[in-house]
């Protein structure tokens, strides 16, 4: 699959097609999938959204396309998917925070395949098992979603990769010059693999506060890991979401 090009768009937080916050902003979740394909020897772009839907990037110089998308992205991952149909017979697949509502998106936006959960290893276990090759044997993949026979197939989850797993996936460090004016963008770097939202600092504040080991931090009941005895705020609210 050498010769193979493969678009991976990035959509997250574009919403209807416009992103207008977060601009500035460029993600590494696009670029780890990249490194991925890059692994394997698959050529791959990434391409803003906007660009595709704002018609000053082509489809025609790919084979096949892969999604980052939020589920506040629907909208213009419904539209791309729609454009990609018209032209290409090329398989795409769709990921990101956005396959939570896993059966709705398979059943709205027919992807050929959704990746549920991390991606790495299973992005990596599509193309060691064929799938652009047009194998269309999915069921033994785990943590992936798929159309069939009239509804929506949910395979075994995929279990979390190890931090020593996680060393062997790469993210890729030449296509973030992919994105505009990526020279004065912000680039994030995944230094923790999850959210850290309600973790609070347990070093000392400037203002005296200090970490009292309480445990509500790591809670299960999410209402306790809002409360902090010693008022220090949480993570880093990126998201704002617990």
């Amino acid at each position: 699959m050498t010769n193979d090009q493969l678009l991976i768009i990035d959509a997250l937080s574009a919403g209807s097609g416009k992103r207008v916050t977060s601009r500035d902003a460029i993600g590494c979740g696009p670029r780890t999938v990249a490194g991925v394909f890059e692994s394997k020897g698959m050529t791959c772009r990434i391409k803003r959204v906007e660009s595709i839907v704002g018609g000053r990037a082509r489809f025609r110089d790919f084979e096949h396309m892969a999604i980052s998308a939020m589920s506040m992205d629907r909208p213009v991952v419904a539209r791309v998917i729609r454009a990609w149909r018209k032209r290409h017979r090329g398989k795409v697949i769709l990921g990101g925070p956005i396959a939570s509502e896993e059966r709705g998106v398979i059943s709205a936006l027919r992807p050929d395949v959704l990746v549920i959960g991390e991606g790495e290893g299973t992005v990596a276990d599509l193309v060691d098992h064929g799938f652009f090759e047009g194998n269309e044997d999915l069921a033994d993949i785990p943590g992936i979603g798929y159309f069939a026979d009239g509804e929506p197939r949910i395979t075994r989850p995929r279990p979390l990769l190890s931090p020593q797993e996680l060393n062997r996936f790469r993210p890729s460090t030449v296509r973030v010059m992919d994105y505009p004016a990526y020279q004065a963008s912000r680039v994030y770097v995944e230094v923790l693999r999850g959210c850290s939202n309600f973790w609070r600092p347990r070093i000392q504040l400037p203002n005296g506060h200090m970490c009292n080991d309480c445990g509500n931090c790591y809670s299960d009941d999410f209402e306790r890991r809002i409360y902090c005895p010693e008022e220090i705020p949480p993570g880093c609210g990126f998201c704002s979401v617990p």
